[in-house]
């Protein structure tokens, strides 16, 4: 037994079979991420955090580019890892223990060690009401896929969840976030916005839809639409994949009424439970011209989740591209449109290869 385990071991907190097993939740901003974190969160063997830690794009990404004193602080920024209030809360001989072994795993800079540190240390959080030896797994969530490819290395027995949404739904509450922010604009969605969204969801389903075929047995997708209007049918088979135990229908349905919400679309809109109401307010938002965009854009990738969004004749790449203001914004669109293409040809390649990714159904 080396130094590190024993001092986790006089510390206790998680089990080693509960750190090793991750659940990674990934999907496009604004897509139901998390939501689904939230639900997955509501199983009573699973620690979850209150937001993403931004492990892969922020600690480990600049581990070697920024101060070690600065980079600590970045490591510690997730508000629900609270360091300090878990050291203080310990007696003598378990905060001595902490201390060393959360300063050896930070001089290592091990990536496996240092992403368990956030599980780790909440286990033993005196706000967390589980209790640490019940706990099988953890849950993190991103919403863009640099570092992903890293975790079925260093996480074998990690499981990832996929969720997609209707890019037209994804694409219009990106777009109004953005316009919102905005000044001197009245929540006016520009063409660009559109065209980035599209841009940006078919790129991150095609990263995940290359991940599941190399990994198929630890990958699911679902579709946010089918969360929200089937809870009680999609959510049970999301815990099977997972391997977690099935909470009774009752059960179920109580702490799914509690569930907190907030649409981005309306400050006011907010309140618990599930609604259906976001599923088609795409419609009121997006002009004809931006669903043809969307539409033109995303097409082929979100016809395999089922998404009826393909034109047979929409604006081409070229036409797309003349939407943006400045020449070089218009140059990076017909080399990510081009880039874009040509992968969607190469996933289509893949479907004889490798198997086909598993979408759950509300059916």
């Amino acid at each position: 037994m080396n130094s590190a385990t024993s001092l986790r071991e006089r510390i206790g907190s998680l089990s080693e079979q509960a750190l090793e097993r991750l659940i990674y939740v990934v999907g496009s901003a604004r897509g139901g991420t998390t939501l689904t974190k939230n639900v997955i969160g509501l199983h009573d063997n699973v620690i979850s955090f209150s937001g993403p830690t931004h492990f892969l794009n922020h600690p480990w990404r600049h581990r070697k580019r920024v101060e070690d004193r600065l980079w600590r602080v970045i490591f510690w920024l997730p508000d629900s890892v609270r360091r300090t209030k878990v050291r203080d809360s310990l007696d003598e001989d378990r905060k001595e223990a902490y201390i060393q072994y959360i300063n050896h795993v930070l001089n290592e800079k091990n990536f496996r060690d240092l992403y368990r540190l956030y599980p780790f240390v909440r286990g033993i959080d005196p706000e967390e009401s589980r209790d640490p030896a019940t706990i099988c797994a953890w849950l993190d969530k991103g919403n863009d896929f640099w570092g992903v490819d890293l975790l079925p290395r260093h996480f074998p027995q990690a499981r990832f969840v996929f969720v997609v949404r209707d890019p037209r739904g994804s694409v219009a509450s990106l777009a109004k976030r953005i316009a919102d922010a905005r000044p001197n604009t009245e929540l006016q969605i520009e063409a660009r916005d559109v065209i980035d969204g599209a841009i940006y969801w078919r790129n991150l389903a095609q990263a995940e839809l290359r991940f599941a075929r190399r990994y198929p047995s630890q990958t699911v997708f679902l579709r946010y639409e089918d969360l929200v209007s089937s809870p009680l049918t999609i959510i049970p088979q999301l815990y099977e994949c997972l391997g977690l135990a099935q909470i009774s229908e009752d059960a179920l349905r109580s702490r799914l009424a509690d569930i907190h919400y907030g649409a981005s679309l309306d400050s006011r809109d907010l309140g618990t439970g599930l609604k259906t109401q976001p599923l088609e307010r795409w419609r009121k938002i997006l002009s004809d011209e931006a669903v043809d965009l969307v539409d033109a854009i995303c097409g082929g990738t979100a016809e395999r989740f089922g998404y009826d969004v393909i034109q047979k004749e929409g604006p081409s790449i070229r036409q797309i591209a003349a939407l943006m203001n400045r020449p070089l914004d218009k140059l990076i669109v017909i080399a990510k449109l081009a880039y874009l293409g040509a992968r969607e040809v190469e996933l289509g390649k893949m479907r004889t290869s490798l198997p086909s990714f598993r979408l759950l159904s509300a059916t």
